[in-house]
């Protein structure tokens, strides 16, 4: 209960700050604007986008049908994640009305289904990769082990 009074000035402050003289207050609200955007919209969002991802896998038209059963979920993990970066991000938001720091550079909000920016599908790739040959590598030295 005690801090719907901080939501309450978080969400004034993200609405009233774009139209503010100062700069660090401007940044703030548009960043703010596109965390609570990505964040609230993801429920519709996420499903949307990685349909469209999937089916425009880089492959032959044939291979994306059958590979579409296993190309959906992974989209759909990556742009939960991805979404899961804003909502972090709005959570920590007063920070950014001290700061003059830009929107993240993760979706370009300005679409439906959202785009995401290829130096985030490039971070997200690499994190993903260093996970799979981790837990692959944890995986082989159970079965190993005994």
């Amino acid at each position: 209960m005690k801090s719907r009074p901080l939501v309450a000035l978080v969400l004034v402050l993200a609405v009233l700050s774009p139209s503010c003289e100062s700069p660090k207050a401007s940044s703030a609200g548009r960043r703010i604007g596109t965390d609570a955007w990505v964040t609230f919209t993801s429920p519709v969002q996420l499903p949307a986008m990685s349909f469209r991802d999937a089916a425009n896998y880089d492959t032959k038209p044939v291979y994306r049908v059958l590979l579409f059963p296993l190309t959906f979920p992974i989209y759909l993990v990556e742009h939960a994640v991805l979404t899961t970066v804003h909502a972090v991000d709005l959570v920590i938001s007063p920070i950014h009305f001290f700061n003059d720091w830009e929107p993240l550079r993760v979706y370009q909000a300005d679409t439906f289904p959202m785009q995401v920016y290829p130096e985030a599908t490039k971070s997200f790739e690499t994190g993903f990769t260093v996970i799979f040959v981790l837990v692959g590598t944890a995986l082989l030295t159970l079965a190993l082990s005994g």
